[in-house]
């Protein structure tokens, strides 16, 4: 899927993005999927994935309005299928972790979640 709104560079990172989160999941073998999930919020501020984040996140109401569904509909369907979850538990998920990460990014990390109350959260939002 191809959505030239935000440009041809946006996208390309877009879909750098979407390429190396799935091949993230797939290398995790934590049977956990709520630290699964939490790990991942960490390698998006600040390991592989950071640069990538970074590039696409700024803590705008336009992104907010458009670029979180935008990155909420390309990982959620390329993730569906190594992640083994629901679509409609799926795509909530990653609306708070990419609401996470636009905070982190824009500089706004005060009243972010820490780990076991982001793992409490996720698990939450998964129904486990």
């Amino acid at each position: 899927m191809r959505d030239d709104t935000f440009g041809a560079e946006f996208d390309r990172t877009v879909t750098t993005l979407v390429r190396l989160s799935t091949e993230w999941f797939r290398e995790q073998q934590e049977p956990e999927i709520a630290l699964r999930f939490s790990r991942y919020v960490d390698e998006s501020r600040s390991g592989r994935l950071q640069h990538y984040y970074a590039r696409l996140l700024d803590g705008s109401m336009e992104c907010l309005m458009g670029v979180l569904p935008l990155l909420v509909s390309r990982l959620s369907s390329d993730l569906r299928a190594v992640v083994q979850i629901p679509s409609g538990r799926l795509r909530p998920l990653l609306s708070m972790i990419i609401y996470w990460l636009i905070q982190h990014h824009a500089g706004k990390v005060d009243g972010l979640p820490g780990e076991a109350e982001r793992r409490s959260i996720i698990a939450n939002l998964l129904g486990k």
